[in-house]
């Protein structure tokens, strides 16, 4: 029995399981009491390793009337105690029930009340610690939070623990830190985390049982520590030795065993986290396979289910923004849907889950154009901040990303008061940040957005200096490889653009200042890897735009050329055909812009391809598909078809044989 208590090995844990249920049957009823518990605590570890609610649910039954305060054995009341909140705790995780967790945390501070001093009480107040995090995650309470990590503190010092017992203590401490940073973003709390997290797994040996928790919470850390530093060597082997301890977890923990759900959902939110460092689109990839794979092995009910669906949906809208597949969108919606929909109302994440639905309509309205979609979207993120106490960690994001609903609103109906507001919101969110947080870079984009949005229907010169400094702000916080500069760039080069046609048009010699620093910003926002293609396109078209008017036909050219180039990844085969038609339609006149300028350039071989190549997206579509050679063939059966079919392939060959190389080099910076 104690090698299937210390491997978890199912054999083991079967034959003790049968061994305690034919003891059971021998023993008179007044002398099995011990013999209930340790049934209970097999079944429980049973549990534990493989799942089988049943094996839950009996060793709850079997140690409730054990721990009733008038209840057969009164000298067993105090361990019946402790294993039923734990058992209690193990079914809340599962099922998500609130009367588990109050039970739990009831029955659990009862066993420590009545332990005396030694490993039986340290063991129980670690038990309790763990309840109580649940308990904050699940209500918010601040003072929950507090006393499950004085408890780590106490348990982890314990002399009374030794071991592997000790390595859990270590560990659930870490995870109450790490819980305490992400809501209070104080990094000594991070840091001691850390810190803990490898004293558990270095006291830890090869075939502790424990040991793919210890490698997930320490991973988990180490995920949040490089995401707070945004660059540098430090954080890069913080990201990596993250992935290396999480992709462990998943290698080491069988297909049956329920903490793999939770073991694949921490993996993808590692990736996603070396995504956001990085821009590389196979990250995100690993993202949503991952996550994927997690919520098809949750159990239903699990109290981590809502999280694994947040971050899924979330991870789909990522994708939406880089390539525009409206399939994407309309998934991410239904996901967070279902996230909305299986927490209950008092849930500490409700607006949370609740905000992400908002923003995600929003990107609906902007794919759309509805206003309904956007009212709802509205009245979503509104929701969502009445439900968040003042001082929660995402009311700064939540209420800039209402910034962004209500500023689409005002641009779309000329409402001042809607642009006022929006404003409003993103100098609310900017002042609400922590020290060091690394939405700052975003919060600040987004409140520049604001306010060129406003100078655009006011024409006010204020509103265009606070854009141009806002948007600098955005940019010095932002780390050199975040994708999400490319928005901020984007701001500043047409705010910059602006105000060099307004000094040109008071004849105010820093115009040109102006607009060769647009050019160089447009510049690289068009180049920035990772960057949404539509931006990046938009961009580029702009660079070019600037180019033209300080009559540097190369440079130009060479602008117009990346945004040409873009288009195809812009309406990109992945997409359907009204999601390519609408994008391609918003670059109206960009071929024709491109080719003049290439004339004008001296470059007329590229101002013939440019015209082509941007005018013959959809079809080089057809071309480039796997059944290109179908549809010539389908157009020969048609009467007067195989002259077209062969012309067609010919055009193609021909324009192929000029390349797609940049022919005229850009001008040098400044």
């Amino acid at each position: 029995m104690h090698r299937a208590l210390d491997t978890k090995s199912p054999a083991d844990l079967d034959t003790s399981v049968d061994l305690l249920r034919a003891l059971l049957a021998t023993e008179s009823p007044g002398g099995r009491g011990r013999t209930l518990l340790a049934l209970a605590h097999f079944l429980t570890r049973r549990y534990d390793a493989a799942g089988a609610r049943a094996d839950l649910e009996e060793a709850i039954t079997l140690v409730e009337p054990l721990a009733r305060p008038r209840g057969p054995f009164p000298g067993l009341r105090t361990t019946a105690l402790h294993q039923l909140g734990s058992a209690l705790r193990l079914r809340y995780e599962a099922e998500g029930r609130e009367t588990d967790l109050r039970r739990a945390e009831e029955t659990l501070r009862a066993a420590v009340s009545r332990h005396p001093p030694g490993s039986m009480r340290a063991d129980a107040q670690e038990a309790l610690g763990v309840v109580l995090r649940l308990h904050f995650t699940r209500s918010g309470a601040e003072d929950k939070l507090d006393e499950a990590v004085a408890l780590g503190r106490l348990t982890s010092r314990s002399p009374w623990l030794q071991g592997g017992d000790r390595c859990s203590a270590l560990n659930n401490l870490t995870a109450a830190l790490r819980t305490r940073y992400e809501h209070r973003g104080r990094m000594e709390d991070l840091d001691e985390a850390v810190a803990h997290g490898h004293e558990a797994l270095s006291l830890a040996g090869s075939g502790l049982p424990q040991l793919p928790r210890l490698r997930f919470n320490l991973g988990q850390a180490l995920r949040l520590r490089s995401e707070r530093a945004g660059s540098g060597a430090e954080a890069d082997r913080d990201l990596t030795q993250a992935l290396e301890l999480l992709e462990s977890v998943v290698a080491t923990t069988p297909e049956h065993d329920p903490e793999r759900s939770r073991a694949l959902a921490g993996l993808a939110t590692a990736y996603r986290g070396r995504f956001d460092r990085s821009g590389r689109e196979s990250d995100l990839e690993k993202t949503i396979s991952w996550s994927r794979r997690a919520l098809g092995q949750a159990r239903d009910g699990h109290a981590d289910h809502y999280a694994m669906l947040s971050n899924f949906g979330t991870s789909l809208a990522l994708r939406f923004r880089l390539r525009g597949s409206s399939g994407d969108l309309r998934e991410a919606l239904g996901v967070l849907e279902s996230a909305s929909s299986v927490l209950p109302e008092d849930h500490a994440a409700k607006p949370l889950v609740i905000a992400g639905h908002g923003v995600l309509l929003w990107e609906l309205y902007q794919r759309s154009g509805e206003g309904t979609v956007l009212n709802h979207s509205i009245r979503a993120q509104r929701r969502a901040l009445e439900l968040m106490p003042e001082g929660h960690a995402e009311r700064a994001g939540g209420r800039s990303n209402l910034g962004l609903a209500l500023r689409s609103r005002g641009k779309a109906t000329g409402s001042i008061e809607d642009l006022n507001a929006a404003v409003g919101e993103g100098l609310a969110a900017a002042g609400g940040l922590r020290p060091g947080d690394h939405r700052r870079p975003a919060v600040l984009g987004a409140l520049a957005g604001s306010y060129w949005a406003r100078f655009e229907l006011t024409g006010a010169w204020s509103d265009l200096d606070d854009t141009v400094r806002t948007a600098e702000r955005a940019l010095a916080a932002a780390p050199g490889t975040d994708p999400g500069r490319a928005e901020s760039l984007r701001t500043l080069g047409a705010a910059l653009g602006a105000r060099a046609a307004m000094s040109a048009a008071g004849s105010n010699a820093g115009g040109g200042n102006d607009r060769r620093r647009a050019k160089e910003v447009l510049r690289e926002a068009a180049g920035t890897a990772g960057a949404p293609a539509r931006l990046r396109v938009d961009a580029a078209r702009r660079w070019a735009e600037e180019a033209a008017l300080l009559e540097d036909w190369r440079e130009a050219t060479t602008g117009y050329e990346a945004a040409v180039s873009g288009l195809a990844t812009l309406a990109w085969l992945g997409i359907v055909r009204a999601d390519q038609e609408r994008l391609l339609a918003e670059c109206y006149g960009l071929a024709q812009d491109a080719s003049a300028a290439a004339l004008l350039a001296g470059a007329t071989t590229a101002s013939v391809r440019l015209l082509e190549q941007g005018r013959g997206v959809m079809w080089s579509h057809v071309l480039d598909a796997e059944g290109a050679r179908t549809e010539m063939e389908r157009l020969r059966r048609h009467e007067e078809g195989g002259e077209l079919a062969d012309r067609l392939i010919a055009i193609r060959e021909e324009l192929d044989a000029l390349g797609l190389s940049t022919v005229v080099e850009a001008a040098p910076a400044g």
